[in-house]
């Protein structure tokens, strides 16, 4: 009886689970095909390209980025379970992205942000992110940000101390230190 039970929730389950995956697993195939082009660890199901990062120690994470780097190019690409990611380390290969007037569309990171940041020049797109860049772009010309570097480095340093009372701390949440740097340079600078 128990046997029987046990097999019709897993025949249920297939039924309500994998229509959906594989519906989505088509819908982003082509994506999936343009990625896997790029140089990259090999792909594992559910945990993609991530267990190398996953096996390394915490303050060891980054080293494994760069070797990653060094190992497959400036061009690479990881898998975060099913979403993929594109690692650029060229600065000219970022200012090409970052000047584009035409590849905007902002990945599923930023709908995390947006409670956050709100819709803003930095999660918006199309022509709401165009209006919105035209009218913010004299305020980043170097002449007019140059006036404002003492307070830049002050508010900098604040935060650099703060974060090194923490340096021994397992885990530290800087959401909060974060968004006083911020007000803190909007005062300073108004």
């Amino acid at each position: 009886m128990d046997l029987i039970l046990i097999a019709l929730v897993i025949v249920v389950l297939l039924v309500l689970v994998l229509p959906p995956l594989f519906k989505i697993y088509r819908k982003n195939k082509f994506v999936h095909q343009c990625i896997d082009i790029l140089p990259g660890d090999k792909w594992y199901p559910l945990v993609g390209t991530t267990y190398s990062i996953l096996r390394a120690p915490a303050e060891d994470r980054w080293e494994v980025t760069s070797k990653r780097h060094k190992i497959f190019g400036p061009i690479f690409r990881s898998w975060y379970g099913s979403i993929p990611t594109v690692h650029i380390f060229k600065p000219n290969h970022i200012e090409k992205i970052l000047k584009s007037h035409i590849n905007i569309k902002k990945g599923r990171i930023y709908h995390v942000l947006k409670p956050w940041l709100g819709q803003g020049l930095l999660s918006a797109t199309g022509a709401y992110w165009r209006r919105h860049r035209k009218i913010i772009r004299p305020a980043f010309y170097g002449a007019i940000l140059d006036r404002y570097m003492d307070v830049f480095n002050e508010c900098a340093q604040n935060f650099v101390g703060i974060l090194e009372q923490h340096v021994e701390e397992e885990y530290t949440d800087i959401f909060s230190y974060i968004n006083q740097i911020g007000l803190d340079v909007i005062a300073g600078i108004s």
